[in-house]
């Protein structure tokens, strides 16, 4: 998925603040909607021209602005009418024209606005997980991309982390489904609010155990991509992480795979927290150590020989 693709794929309207500049736009409309009707000499036929302008106001301000738009959208139309009427209408019937005018009005604009809150309603039911309240896939996409955009935006780099519980079916076999339930939202809890910027994996998979409580001892499998150049492609660095995480599965439990990429170069550690530290692996340091010992033995021959008080191999 690229970033044109992702744009083209939001379809749930704009934010806050556009919304509050559609409304106003549509309220704006009205006053010059009237005026039109003024000129235009016509006494009936013309209340359907204010209802897009109402319709507008009411998509995107809600229930109150699109009765304020009823409203302005009657008195305009009654005015514009008295103003084109050189004859002279009934009051009366002035009356009973406006009245149903602003039924009609106010109906339209309460049905749009009814719709509207339905509409943001199953946005916001579609976008999260109605038993841990986490992010859905695609709320989890919409906050992946925008994290991604905002390190383009400044160049920093970015990390991607899967994980997952190791045995959580036999949490469930043991203590129910309901208290694997609740242990899922304790978990949430901890990944939604619980941890600090600053914090490693090995202290967000720290955190999850001690939601555990008395579940018996979790182990978390952790799978964590880091690109030091924020990647165009999501899907790629999903499929990246989620690669780690299926390693990590299979080298056992509690196990962390992290790989960082960085343009055509890959640095990868097993047992990593942050991008900007790294940690020795145990392999490294057995090289290490092998080095070392291959040094000590190859300054003791140079020395000429055995030192005194030293052990030598006993002949047979």
């Amino acid at each position: 998925m690229s970033r044109e693709s992702y744009r083209r794929l939001r379809k749930f309207g704009p934010g806050p603040a556009l919304r509050i500049v559609l409304s106003g736009l549509g309220l704006v409309a009205i006053p010059l909607i009237a005026w039109l009707h003024a000129l235009s000499g016509l006494t009936t036929g013309f209340a359907v021209f204010y209802l897009p302008a109402i319709a507008l106001a009411a998509r995107y301000g809600g229930t109150i602005v699109a009765f304020v738009a009823a409203a302005m959208a009657a008195v305009a139309s009654g005015v514009a009418q008295r103003l084109t009427d050189l004859e002279g209408q009934e009051t009366s019937i002035s009356l009973w024209v406006g009245a149903a005018e602003l039924i009609v009005f106010a109906a339209m604009g309460y049905l749009i606005a009814s719709l509207g809150r339905a509409r943001r309603q199953i946005h916001d039911m579609a976008r999260l997980d109605p038993l841990t309240g986490a992010a859905s896939v695609d709320g989890f996409h919409d906050a992946a991309w925008r994290e991604v955009l905002r390190a383009q935006r400044y160049g920093r780099p970015i990390t991607v982390a899967y994980l997952d519980i190791d045995g959580f079916e036999k949490v469930n076999k043991k203590r129910g489904r309901a208290f694997g339930d609740e242990l899922l939202k304790s978990i949430a809890t901890v990944l939604k609010g619980g941890l600090r910027t600053s914090d490693t994996l090995e202290r967000m998979r720290a955190s999850i155990r001690d939601r555990a409580g008395d579940a018996g001892p979790l182990t978390v499998g952790i799978g964590a991509a880091t690109f030091m150049v924020p990647p165009e492609d999501l899907d790629d660095m999903l499929d990246k992480a989620n690669r780690l995480l299926k390693k990590a599965k299979e080298t056992g439990p509690d196990a962390t795979e992290h790989t960082t990429f960085q343009g055509t170069t890959i640095s990868k550690t097993s047992e990593i927290a942050l991008p900007e530290r790294r940690t020795a692996t145990s392999q490294e340091r057995i090289e290490a150590a092998k080095s070392e010992l291959r040094r000590m033995l190859e300054d003791g021959k140079q020395g000429g020989g055995d030192k005194p008080g030293s052990k030598t191999d006993a002949k047979p």
